[in-house]
Parts: structure tokens; C-alpha cells; sequence
């Protein structure tokens, strides 16, 4: 039972009408969060809102509407039909347009770690999916995609959408594509995974908070400021720990990449700024069985193979050796 008499959480659950309640209280639960009835004197800085079908964020904190993922409508219907197709960025990143991309599936096909149904098709790993905007680029290109969150109630939100979208015929075949899984990508040798391997992991650490807070999307300038002060506050009750997301570190970031590379038959694909460094390895370096403590080193950036800028974007790409 969550305590409602305490200072206001960083974020409740509300549910949106009578019949959304029980659903709403459910959650509420599963995160050990308030269920707010409409009595609380003090609103969080952030409230999820819950219908039958949906979850939508609501910030209380800075002026803005609802925050949900929807891809009936919208930026993802527009990016379906004018995005570019195979010749845009993101495509020729995780290897579309390559001539090989035939044979490579073909080597795929034989790892009995990919998905049987999935023949024929580039398979991805999207180790960091959060709203999912690029996952649903990647499966509406023909891709059969695996979508990882971390974060529980963001996962909730990306699942309820693609249940949506699958009842949508003009891209239920699309929805179909993607399998979303709680999951943190850090660790890619859980057997409770569907896929042991992928052709391709796809890598979208989050961004640095911008100074330049216009140049910021509602979206990510929530979640910056919600998932960083969720980490704060959970580290006072490792129980729900496990339900958030905390910002990625140098050291996240490279245990990501790690965790990628093992898992990836053909490549791993990074999305960055334009002008940020390359991930790093870890900078720390553990202690042994002779008594010799860990030590933290200067963080180096992992050079990628190659690269695929656009204007604001870059996607660096790490070839598997095989």
C-alpha cells in the first residue's frame, strides 16, 4: 500500500475513467506507485494516464499535453509514407540497401537462435526502444523486429500501441513484425529472450540533456527529467529500481555495446548526434583474485567501422567479424 500522505510523488497513475480504474489500481501496484483518485492535494510532477486500451503520459511539471505513442496517426503515419524508404539514414545503417544484405540473411536463416518465421527478412534487435519511434521505421521497411525497454511503464505504453496498431489493417502487418519485450539490453544472454541471436542490434542510447531546451522534443525533455529523478528517488528502495530507467553512463553504454556485439550475426548499429564522440569502452576495470582493487580508467571512444550521417544524426556502425 503506497503511502498518499507523503510528499508528491515524481509520478502517479490516474486512471481516466470508472471503467479504466481497476486497470489503472493494477498498475499502480506492479510499480508500487500512487493511484490517484482525484483527492490528492499536491499532483506529481508526472502523472500516467491509463485507459482500456492505452497509457499516456501527462507532464504537471512544464506546460504540455499528453505525451503517448500512437502509430495510427500522426509523425510515424507521415514517416510510413514519405520517410524515404530503403535510401533513407536509418535504412542504409542497419544494411538495407547492402548488396550482401541476401546472402547475410541467408547465413542468418541458419542460426537456429533467430526466429524461424522470419526468413527472408533482416532481423533486428532494438536493444534501447523507448517510444519506439524507430522501431516501427525499421519493421515497416520489412524488418522483423524485437523491441527491449527497460523501463516497465514505458514498455507497458510501446506494447499497448502495437496491440492498437494490430487491429489497424493499414499497418497490422507492420505491428505483426514486432515482438515488445521487458528487458534490459545490458544483459543479452537471458535464455528468457525469444531471439539468441540477431542480424543486426540496434543501439539508441539516450542523448545528453541539451542546453538549448527549444531544441529539445517534449518527449525526450520528459523523460530526461522524469527517468533521471526516478533513479534518484529509487535509490532509496531497490524495489522499484527495478521498474525505472536511469540515464545511460559511459559505463552503461559500454557494457551495452558489449552485450551487443556478442549477440549481433551481422552488425551493431549506434544512433548518435551528429557531432557527439563514439561510445566508450568502460572505464572501469575490475579487481582480481590476487587482491588488486578496481581502478578506473580514462574512458576511450570505440571507433565504428563506418559511419551514416545526416543533418542532426549520426549512425555509427560496428561490423561483426565473423
Amino acid at each position: 500500500m503506497v503511502d498518499t500522505t507523503a510528499a508528491a510523488p515524481l509520478l502517479g497513475i490516474r486512471p481516466t475513467s470508472r471503467a479504466s480504474q481497476k486497470r489503472a489500481e493494477a498498475i499502480a501496484e506492479e510499480l508500487y506507485l500512487p493511484c490517484l483518485m482525484g483527492s490528492e492535494t499536491e499532483l506529481p510532477d508526472f502523472e500516467l494516464l491509463v485507459s482500456n486500451d492505452r497509457l499516456a503520459l501527462q507532464p504537471n511539471r512544464f506546460a504540455s499535453g499528453p505525451i503517448g505513442i500512437d502509430f495510427t496517426a500522426g509523425r510515424a503515419m507521415h514517416r510510413l509514407k514519405f520517410g524515404g524508404g530503403k535510401r533513407q539514414p536509418l535504412a542504409r545503417a542497419i544494411g538495407l540497401a547492402s548488396k550482401s544484405v541476401k546472402k547475410n540473411q541467408a547465413l542468418s536463416r541458419q542460426n537456429p537462435g533467430v526466429d524461424t518465421h522470419s526468413q527472408g527478412e533482416l532481423t533486428v534487435f532494438d536493444a534501447t526502444a523507448g517510444f519506439g519511434k524507430d522501431t516501427w521505421v525499421m519493421a515497416s521497411l520489412g524488418c522483423r523486429v524485437i523491441a527491449a525497454e527497460r523501463c516497465l511503464w514505458l514498455h507497458w505504453m510501446l506494447n499497448d500501441a502495437l496491440e492498437l496498431a494490430r487491429d489497424d489493417d493499414l499497418i497490422a502487418d507492420i505491428a505483426r513484425r514486432i515482438k515488445a519485450v521487458h528487458h534490459d539490453s545490458r544483459d543479452l544472454k537471458c535464455k528468457d529472450l525469444p531471439w539468441s541471436a540477431a542480424d543486426v542490434v540496434y543501439l539508441d542510447p539516450m542523448y545528453p540533456p541539451s542546453q538549448k531546451s527549444a531544441a529539445v522534443k517534449k518527449e525526450m525533455q520528459a523523460l530526461h527529467y522524469l527517468l533521471a529523478g526516478q533513479d534518484e528517488r529509487a535509490s532509496h528502495n531497490s524495489e522499484k529500481k527495478s521498474h525505472t530507467t536511469e540515464p545511460q553512463t559511459d559505463a552503461e553504454n559500454a557494457a551495452l555495446l558489449q552485450s551487443a556485439l556478442g549477440f549481433a550475426t551481422q552488425r551493431v548499429v549506434v544512433k548518435r548526434p551528429a557531432r557527439a564522440l563514439p561510445l566508450v569502452t568502460d572505464a572501469v576495470t575490475p579487481g582480481n583474485q590476487f587482491g588488486n582493487p578496481a581502478t578506473t580508467q580514462a574512458a576511450k571512444p570505440v571507433e565504428p567501422d563506418t559511419s551514416i550521417k545526416s543533418v542532426n544524426t549520426r549512425y555509427d556502425i560496428y561490423i561483426v567479424k565473423h
